[in-house]
């Protein structure tokens, strides 16, 4: 867009570098902008006629058109829309390569500013819809409404992914803003800057069914940390539930943050639906705990129990497969059975065969670590 304040600043800039008379006019044929400041808002009857017939240049050897002199006038464009004219006053011979040039630039000044403006603008927008999803109490309803006036789809499903970016990093702002270049953000992506470390992006899905979420997910994450640029830039990401309703996306933010807080794996992705366990023991009451638990802490007496739980830990996370277990841990089968089989001896268990009992066992494990500070003691 071709503003009188744009067109001024070109203007000053210019001036002293020529000797040459420039006038701008915008799109009706008044001079916004002129070398000769007594002209601004003058009718150039030249520059009103080549926007109606949109000639890319007029050279003009007299002065018989209103309000113009000899010269050569050339029409300004933006992303091919006419946006006003550029006169020279001079022997047309000797302006014409110079308006060529000045033409260039000032469309390049016009380009950058828009630039700046759609940058604002999405600061703006990002920002209205934080506050609209994180700082009112909207209904589900209310909150379908404004997302459709901001021109996203509310029925689609959406899934939440917090960005991690590495400390490296001076700002989250950078990151999105590449990511929205690199058009790993599509148009019902709901991104925006969360905290200081962190973009929150509500990812809409495009070509599965919310049960196969992981598919693709994995596939959009992984085309962004093979772009070695971007991939620096990021510590790990964290998807959430997929929602429907808007209204939860706040809640589901809210988890997979405590998941990005407290998770202990070293990994660039992770899932909030492999860590649902994690997430309600930590709203477990401690009194429960102890009420359920105590006495069976209380007879712990041998050594390296942290060795057999480590082991158990290790068995639950590989689904109870026993070679999986002996691989990660890199023990003989035998050693990982021995270690199984001590915590069936010691509680009266079967956590082998018997699903309910590993159910209790992780239980005591959380309480065992939670009265130990998560430093367990032998």
């Amino acid at each position: 867009m071709l503003t009188a304040t744009l067109a001024k600043q070109f203007i000053k800039k210019i001036s002293s570098n020529t000797k040459y008379d420039i006038n701008i006019m915008n799109c009706k044929g008044y001079i916004i902008a002129s070398t000769d400041v007594s002209r601004i808002g003058e009718y150039h009857e030249i520059a009103h006629e080549i926007i109606k017939k949109k000639k890319e240049i007029a050279v003009v050897d007299d002065d018989s058109f209103i309000g113009t002199c000899s010269g050569v006038n050339i029409l300004l464009t933006d992303k091919e829309e006419v946006v006003g004219v550029l006169g020279i006053r001079g022997n047309p011979k000797e302006v014409l390569p110079f308006a060529g040039i000045l033409k260039i630039t000032i469309e390049s000044m016009i380009e950058l500013e828009n630039l700046k403006d759609e940058k604002m603008h999405n600061v703006e927008l990002s920002q209205r819809i934080f506050n609209l999803l994180f700082d009112t109490k909207l209904s589900n309803s209310n909150l379908k409404v404004h997302l459709e006036q901001l021109n996203y789809d509310s029925n689609i499903i959406r899934i939440p992914c917090l960005i991690e970016i590495s400390s490296q990093v001076k700002s989250n702002k950078y990151l999105l803003m590449e990511l929205q270049h690199q058009k790993y953000i599509n148009y019902q992506d709901i991104s925006l800057q969360y905290k200081n470390n962190s973009i929150l992006i509500l990812k809409a899905l495009t070509k599965t069914e919310a049960a196969n979420y992981k598919e693709e997910c994995l596939q959009w994450f992984s085309a962004i940390l093979n772009n070695t640029t971007i991939s620096s830039s990021i510590h790990c990401a964290v998807f959430g539930l997929p929602q429907k309703r808007p209204s939860l996306y706040k809640e589901s933010t809210y988890q997979i943050s405590w998941l990005l807080q407290n998770n202990e794996i070293k990994s660039k992705i992770l899932f909030f639906s492999d860590h649902v366990d994690q997430y309600f023991k930590n709203f477990i009451d401690f009194k429960e705990l102890y009420t359920i638990f105590d006495l069976y802490k209380s007879n712990i007496k041998i050594r390296n129990f942290s060795n057999y739980i480590h082991t158990f830990e290790v068995y639950l996370s590989s689904y109870g497969n026993l070679n999986e277990t002996s691989r990660l841990l890199n023990l003989h089968r035998n050693t990982v059975l021995s270690h199984l089989n001590k915590l069936n001896e010691l509680f009266h268990i079967d956590i082998i065969k018997n699903y309910s009992d590993a159910i209790f066992l992780n239980y005591f494990i959380h309480y065992y670590k939670l009265t130990n500070q998560n430093n367990i003691k032998e």
